[in-house]
């Protein structure tokens, strides 16, 4: 049996995905495009 685990971005967890890899578990899961707030901001 295959077994494929999906989640959004709140289950990327690196133990999470290690455990998977570890027992066989496929996995999809999404990953945070957050861009902070100050990225954009500038000196001037």
């Amino acid at each position: 049996t295959r077994i494929v685990f999906r989640g959004d971005s709140g289950f990327y967890r690196p133990r999470l995905l290690s455990w998977c890899d570890r027992n066989n578990v496929d996995y999809l899961v999404g990953i945070s495009m957050h861009i902070p707030a100050n990225v954009n901001a500038h000196s001037g």
